[in-house]
């Protein structure tokens, strides 16, 4: 599992401007994403089911997770490292067997800024 989050993790990395850390405005993938409105269209349409897993890496308050749950009824694992957020996302969870919480971020190194 850790080998494919270190994979998404570098391809997210290429796309990334490090000076920004926002897309490159020259990146195929970030024109195409505000040409369709990705938020609106591509936000939550996935080929998932209920036997997908998915890895929200950055759950803020939880809205993108919730919204994937409720449309695809599957397994999703919530990486919040602000614990002010994770605290939230852990109590609007709660119930839910199938949303997971891990109050910390994923690196390449171990640091803390809390």
């Amino acid at each position: 599992m850790f080998r494919i989050i270190a994979r998404v993790l570098r391809k997210i990395a290429r796309i990334l401007d490090p000076a920004t850390n926002q897309p490159e405005k020259e990146h195929v993938s970030y024109n195409k994403w505000v040409k369709d409105s990705g938020d609106k269209t591509h936000r939550l349409n996935y080929g998932l089911n209920q036997k997908s897993i998915v890895f929200d890496l950055g759950g803020y308050e939880g809205q993108w997770a919730s919204d994937i749950f409720s449309k695809y009824q599957c397994t999703i694992f919530i990486f919040e490292p602000y614990s002010i957020y994770a605290d939230n996302i852990k109590k609007r969870f709660e119930l839910n067997p199938c949303i997971h919480l891990f109050p910390f971020g994923l690196s390449s190194s171990n640091s803390s800024s809390e």
